[in-house]
């Protein structure tokens, strides 16, 4: 029968999750099949992490534009 045991402890600042189980375990190469697709999945993650902060700069970009654009034209017609 699989058992799966699972630790959770507190170490100064962060808390340690540990998973031990009594099952056959991952050939090497299942275990680098694994690994790639772990990596593949962070780069993903960190490409759209990427791509959402150049959205959010050019949303502040756009709206600081819109507003200096607005004041102008304000000021432009106060002034006629």
């Amino acid at each position: 029968m699989l058992q799966i045991f699972i630790e959770c402890r507190e170490e100064k600042d962060h808390i340690v999750i540990a998973v031990e189980d009594n099952g056959p375990g991952f050939s090497e190469e299942q275990l680098a099949y694994y690994n790639q697709e772990i990596m593949e999945e962070q780069k993903e993650r960190d490409l759209r992490q990427k791509k959402r902060k150049h959205h959010t700069l050019q949303c502040i970009i756009h709206s600081r534009l819109l507003h200096a654009w607005k004041n102008m034209v304000w000021e432009l017609w106060a002034n006629q």
